[in-house]
């Protein structure tokens, strides 16, 4: 998904322009952190409808007509580490209904994650169990 708006956004299609420029800030935001936020702030909220995991979104400033979300997850176990576990290229036309699917998107990312550590120790490391 990533890729398409980065490539619309190179045919001159302004709106996936800036729908690209915002993921990638959202991502600078993230890699710009030390860990997990310990607060929310504008940028960074604790996404409410999870509940199996602490998930976050990361946003922009107002844009009318235009809600961009990256949804991550901070493994306990890592603290270096963050999961990208999807995003919204524009949430703005269905509104908050897209956070009532974020759980269950946001679990297959987190399981895909756990399992791709469990390949890379070889079984060696006991992860924590997962809900």
């Amino acid at each position: 998904m990533l890729d398409r708006y980065k490539g619309a956004a190179g045919q001159g299609k302004e709106r996936d322009a800036e729908v690209y420029s915002f993921i990638i800030a959202a991502l600078g935001e993230l890699s710009s952190l030390d860990g997990e936020p310990t607060e929310e702030s504008a940028t960074f909220k604790i996404v409410r409808q999870c509940k199996a995991h602490t998930v976050w979104r990361v946003s922009h400033p107002y844009v009318k007509g235009l809600a961009v979300r990256v949804i991550a997850w901070f493994p306990p176990e890592h603290k270096d580490t963050v999961v990208v576990a999807l995003f919204s290229g524009d949430k703005s036309n269905i509104g908050d209904i897209f956070y009532n699917s974020v759980e269950d998107r946001a679990k297959v990312a987190i399981q895909a994650w756990y399992r791709e550590q469990e390949e890379k120790n070889d079984g060696t490391n006991e992860l924590p169990s997962r809900k």
